[in-house]
């Protein structure tokens, strides 16, 4: 019985310590109807001791998903595509409304609040990082 005990730990513990890049809250905004656009917000958590770029994002139920950036120009919030966001060492990258964040185009159907959809991180040391994003309710509005 001890032997399988050990086993497991040593089979959790190798699990978390192959985590370089950790997806924490992950949420992916509602379609509005008609709409085929969304974004993805989530905070990114290094746990190595080098700088890693995420590359791309992929998943099944969109065509194209862009890397963007929110970012004042000649006094305005203008968005533009990044090539890459960089994901310091040992720290959290927060991809969020308003600052960097992932821009998801030909959604192939309503993103419905409460579901939930997979997709991954691709970085540039090949490795890729799977994660869920929630569909969180959309504020409701008062008639």
């Amino acid at each position: 019985m001890k032997k399988i005990i050990l086993t497991l730990s040593l089979v959790l513990s190798v699990n978390l310590f192959a985590a370089d890049i950790e997806v924490k809250d992950a949420s992916i905004k509602p379609t509005l109807p008609g709409m085929q656009v969304t974004a993805i917000f989530m905070k990114l958590i290094n746990n190595t001791d080098k700088d890693i770029k995420l590359m791309k994002v992929t998943g099944d139920f969109a065509g194209t998903f862009e890397l963007h950036n929110m970012e004042m120009a000649g006094g305005k919030m203008v968005m533009r595509p990044v090539d890459f966001i960089l994901l310091k060492s040992k720290s959290m990258t927060e991809l969020k409304s308003g600052g960097l964040h992932v821009m998801v185009f030909d959604v192939k159907g309503p993103i419905m609040a409460g579901s939930e959809y997979k997709a991954k991180l691709v970085l540039d040391n090949n490795k890729e990082v799977f994660f869920t994003a929630k569909s969180l309710e959309m504020p409701a509005h008062h008639h």
